[in-house]
């Protein structure tokens, strides 16, 4: 009988195996694309801004965003912030088990996306200062991986890139030294126009 740690992994058949190799000898994929064919790419937009589900072939990954004012950072005081999360779920893959901390395989998922947002400036931190010094935006992204079937550094980086440009934060107004903040929904409405006139 196979121990515990070879259970987890080994968790390909030798038929399945026996199968992926056939289908490379006709430069085949497992789903039946041919090796140089992409994965086809679907993007649903979600109720508020920021929410989007990508699949990308079968692999599929949720997106949503929430922005909060708070106090800057005293050595950056004209910078907001901006964090990333991602949700490993036991029940999008059997090599995702719950634990505490990431594997270094996870890490290094989450570090190559975070790094090709920030590395690409897809978020102006300066853009999210309220007022220097006092009051800034602080954005944060998760990412929640429904069905990793391949492809997943992909999938997460392309909802990234999807939720930033989807995403609306509140937009402000600042009277005397008050922050006003206008809710999403408002600015959208012909009586809110009217409101702010």
């Amino acid at each position: 009988m196979a121990s515990r740690k070879d259970q987890k992994t080994n968790l390909i058949s030798s038929h399945e195996i026996a199968f992926i190799r056939e289908a490379l000898s006709k430069d085949l994929r497992i789903d039946g694309r041919n090796l140089l064919d992409f994965r086809t790419i679907k993007l649903s937009f979600g109720d508020y801004p920021g929410k989007v589900q990508v699949q990308l072939g079968r692999t599929s990954v949720h997106t949503s965003m929430r922005s909060e004012m708070t106090a800057p950072n005293p050595i950056r005081p004209t910078e907001g912030f901006f964090r990333f999360h991602v949700e490993f779920s036991p029940q999008a893959s059997p090599a995702f088990e719950i634990r505490r901390g990431y594997t270094s395989s996870q890490t290094e998922l989450i570090r190559v996306v975070e790094r090709g947002l920030r590395e690409s400036r897809a978020i102006d931190t300066e853009a999210l200062c309220i007022i220097a010094g006092e009051k800034v935006w602080s954005v944060r992204l998760d990412i929640n991986i429904l069905d990793d079937e391949g492809n997943l550094q992909d999938c997460c980086s392309i909802a990234a890139i999807v939720a930033l440009h989807h995403f609306k934060r509140p937009s402000v107004s600042i009277v005397k030294d008050e922050v006003i903040v206008h809710k999403i929904c408002l600015l959208y409405t012909s009586d809110a126009a009217d409101d702010l006139l």
